[in-house]
């Protein structure tokens, strides 16, 4: 069984290996932002990372995961609300004392509606 503890680590050294070999990161993270109907939550952690946001907060991110996947939220809209907003503001939006319905209807909100809506 997958914990969210083993998929933070996985995360965390997989944008390692990226951030370290740089041919790897980059060529994915191209790849995604051509065709953001491609991502996974992995890649939303690497597109974090490329927003700046520091390896801790990478961790705490997957540990939204498991909540995020219970919700109607995909990772391509996330990938698009980042794009739209901030790794940043990403995190803080998961930290807030929302309910469930809250927090899928702000990351599937009228930008993000729009800008997945151009990928279909």
């Amino acid at each position: 069984m997958i914990t969210p503890a083993l998929v933070s680590r996985a995360a965390v050294l997989r944008v390692r290996r990226y951030w370290a070999d740089g041919v790897g990161r980059g060529a994915r993270l191209r790849a995604v932002a051509a065709d953001p109907t491609r991502a996974t939550w992995a890649d939303v952690v690497d597109l974090l990372a490329h927003h700046g946001v520091p390896e801790p907060h990478l961790a705490g991110f997957m540990r939204h995961v498991a909540r995020l996947e219970g919700l109607p939220v995909t990772p391509t809209a996330v990938w698009w609300w980042v794009q739209a907003h901030d790794g940043i503001a990403l995190l803080d939006l998961l930290d807030a004392a929302l309910d469930d319905a809250e927090l899928a209807r702000r990351l599937r909100g009228p930008v993000v509606s729009r800008l997945v809506g151009r990928t279909a």
